[in-house]
């Protein structure tokens, strides 16, 4: 099939929702200092958008 007319990934952005869950989940529950709790929130925040841009980066073609 003709790479323009392929359908989006959608698997990557349906990961990405129960990701941030998890991933929120166990940051709230974890026991770590105030600094360690911001450092991993920002890791937390570089791996959504990661994902985020992956979606974009693998459907770029067909969105436009």
């Amino acid at each position: 099939m003709d790479k323009k007319h392929s359908r989006p990934n959608w698997w990557i952005l349906y990961l990405t929702v129960p990701l941030l869950i998890l991933l929120g989940m166990w940051e709230v529950k974890a026991t770590l200092t105030p600094r360690e709790h911001t450092v991993l929130e920002l890791m937390i925040i570089l791996v959504i958008f990661g994902l985020a841009w992956l979606w974009l980066d693998k459907n770029g073609k067909w969105l436009i």
